[in-house]
């Protein structure tokens, strides 16, 4: 038999190995160097117009972002040079803003040492007035015969900043970019060497820089390597005195990208550059949204009082809008419109009550919790309801939903399943109970009439897609098992058959509570989807919008009682 105690200590080791680190990020004070007007244009199809770079600049503001790339120069004029103009014509303070340089721009074809003189990058700062400079420098891709040495490199670097304090500003907040630091890290024993010493020599230079950055452009290293790199990087940094930031930037490619992010600020460096949203090159990178939201979820408090992050998620959405003319993915966490799956207490498929790390994502954003009207809903969640559809009327009243929910009921004995949530369900709803419809509940069911006719065609597509499935039990009666109609339709919305949340998610979809959903029971959901959202395109969002606008919700009433009770909106991060 197993020495279970034995495993038990195993597991409580190494847990306290990994206690520090969330400590860490619980107690960060994160630096954000916003990195929207830029990193949201690299590789896009369609680049940034002015007004765009206008648009993401508010944005951030709005976050309470202060320090902010605006610029990445090269020998074409591009709107990053008509957005500096407008900028200043706008008396807007520059002291916290970035621009891009490369390190040298050009190259000897035979001794790979820089040609003379000053990168484009470093007059256009100059000429424009941008004060503070990022300059971009390679360690991993030098070949053998390159005669530029790391003390010539060293010597370069005294030059540039000598320049840049006598030319653009003695106070510029300089920050040198190793832009392929973990390439040069893993590639071997030279290049790991090269790295080390040249942060040997930027942390020791006097005066001190304001920072070194870095980026994991591939997306391709884990994040036992970043934290690797970033421990022993800022390990040195530290070690010379330093008091300058290790910033970090890591890609998307196979999946790492946040838990890079994650580890390297849990292991010395002192904040990100990055854009809100996740938009950017490939396939994007680890944004200061999720970064922060993860920061919050585990405790900090610091970056609550330092930036605006109730405003992320809205953020994140109108930036994504402004750089690619359409929403987030759906599956985007924090602000795609499937992260409204933990909105509503999925806490078991990474949801946010309860467990480690947990965050009650519609507290935080005050989301509001939509009132379903069923027959379990009370008289004046009714009214509330007709209020917030159709705005204040007299003939809204207590005593009318109480005929309201009477008709329901007289429904459900005639074997008549409606719905009666949506603006048409419930306008429908008054005018059998005996109201007269007002001229709001008019324009509802105007406005359906029109698209009534391409909403039953998408339910009749679904409807195609139900009947190969009600067959395989031999008969086609309407009725389809729990297993086949998860199998067919809720598996994309919910990680697991056996999962509590999927078995609440059936029971709010079973009224006759039996073991199978009929098609009438689903169907009520896929009408009100239509109805509530009648701009719908095609079957996929028609089911998209019922399951995570209707059935999930009408789950919440016993999702909340359930997990969310004398639960408060942090929870203990090392309680796992």
């Amino acid at each position: 038999m197993a020495d279970i105690d034995s495993f038990m200590d195993q597991y409580n080791s190494m847990n306290d190995e990994i206690k520090p680190r969330f400590e860490t990020l619980k107690n960060l004070d994160l630096f954000v160097l916003d990195n929207s007007i830029r990193e949201s244009t690299v590789g896009a199809l369609r680049g940034h117009t002015l007004q765009n770079k206008i648009d993401i600049l508010a944005q951030t503001k709005l976050l309470g972002y202060e320090n902010n790339i605006i610029a990445a120069f090269s020998h074409l004029r591009r709107v990053d040079d008509a957005f500096i103009n407008y900028l200043k014509e706008q008396n807007e303070d520059f002291s916290k803003k970035y621009a891009f340089a490369e390190f040298y721009d050009e190259c000897d074809t035979e001794t790979h040492l820089p040609t003379p003189g000053i990168p484009i990058g470093l007059e256009k700062c100059r000429d424009l007035g941008v004060p503070n400079v990022i300059m971009e420098c390679d360690l991993a891709n030098l070949p053998k015969e390159s005669q530029f040495t790391h003390e010539k490199r060293c010597k370069l670097f005294e030059e540039r900043f000598a320049w840049i304090r006598e030319n653009i500003s003695e106070n510029s907040r300089i920050l040198i970019n190793l832009r392929d630091l973990a390439a040069a890290m893993a590639k071997g024993e030279k290049t790991r060497k090269l790295a080390f010493q040249t942060i040997d020599f930027l942390s020791k230079h006097r005066p001190q820089i304001f920072g070194i950055m870095t980026e994991e452009p591939t997306g391709q290293y884990f994040p036992e390597q970043l934290r690797n790199m970033t421990r022993t990087a800022t390990n040195l940094m530290r070690k010379n005195e330093f008091e300058g930031h290790f910033l970090v930037h890591i890609h998307q490619q196979w999946g790492l990208h946040n838990a890079g992010n994650l580890e390297c600020l849990a292991n010395g460096a002192t904040g990100i550059w990055c854009s809100v949203s996740e938009e950017g090159a490939a396939l994007g990178h680890a944004s200061s949204a999720l970064t922060i939201m993860n920061l919050i979820r585990l405790g900090n408090t610091k970056v609550l009082h330092k930036y605006h992050c109730t405003y992320l998620r809205k953020a994140a959405q109108r930036i994504t809008k402004i750089v690619t003319g359409r929403p987030a993915h759906p599956k985007t966490p924090i602000y795609g419109a499937r992260a409204v799956d933990q909105v509503f207490g999925l806490g078991g498929m990474g949801g946010n009550i309860g467990g480690f790390g947990s965050l009650d994502l519609a507290q935080f954003f005050d989301i509001p919790l939509t009132k379903r009207i069923t027959t379990l809903a009370t008289n004046q969640m009714i009214v509330d309801r007709m209020v917030r559809l159709f705005g204040e009327h007299p003939s809204y009243n207590v005593e009318m939903a109480e005929e309201m929910k009477k008709k329901m009921l007289e429904d459900y004995r005639d074997d008549r399943k409606e719905e009666y949530h949506s603006p048409v369900g419930l306008a429908t709803l008054f005018d059998k109970a005996g109201g007269k419809k007002t001229p709001a509940m008019l324009r509802a069911l105007a406005e359906w009439d029109i698209k009534s006719l391409h909403i039953q065609q998408l339910i009749d597509e679904i409807k195609g897609h139900w009947k190969l499935w009600d067959r395989t039990d031999g008969k086609m009666d309407g009725d389809i098992t729990f297993d086949n109609f998860y199998n067919a339709f809720m598996k994309e919305y919910f990680g697991c058959y056996r999962c509590p949340q999927t078995k609440k998610a059936l029971q709010a979809i079973n009224v006759v509570k039996d073991e199978n959903i009929s098609w009438d029971e689903f169907e009520i959901f896929l009408k009100w989807a239509g109805k509530e959202y009648p701009e719908t395109k095609n079957a996929e969002d028609l089911l998209d919008v019922a399951f995570l606008q209707g059935i999930v919700p009408a789950m919440q009433d016993e999702v909340i009682k359930s997990e969310k009770k004398d639960k408060s909106m942090f929870h203990d991060s090392h309680d796992f």
